[in-house]
């Protein structure tokens, strides 16, 4: 009768550890994830990239994809430190349908390339 024991217990644990599993798993699927970037309208066609990561970004570049114009980036975007930003200056048609920025970096020791897509917001 021994080995009953043994077979009850250990159908115990893993139905535990399948448990806490699925918690885990809901919680991580659950929790919001923050954007690496914000972009907030700044002044006129200006707009503010702020950075929201944790470390500091590297050769930002920019790009737009829809019926906007991006012009210049002011700032420097060699090194963007954690909480700050870059301005891009970004012509759009008032009637244009969303257009989205595609914002890419480098990060970590490796320099590893990183790419966010944002919805740029409209002008109030």
């Amino acid at each position: 009768m021994e080995w009953w024991g043994y077979l009850t217990s250990g159908i115990g644990v893993a139905g535990g550890i399948y448990g806490a599993w699925r918690s885990w798993k809901t919680e991580r699927r659950l929790k919001p994830s923050l954007a690496p970037w914000i972009v907030r309208h700044h002044q006129g066609v200006v707009f503010e990239i702020r950075s929201n990561l944790p470390h500091m970004a590297y050769d930002v570049r920019a790009d737009v994809v829809g019926h906007a114009v991006l012009e210049s980036i002011e700032g420097d975007a060699s090194q963007v430190p954690p909480g700050a930003f870059v301005l891009a200056r970004i012509t759009a048609r008032l009637t244009a349908p969303a257009n989205i920025l595609i914002v890419q970096w480098r990060q970590g020791a490796t320099r590893r390339l990183r790419t966010a897509r944002l919805l740029i917001p409209p002008v109030d």
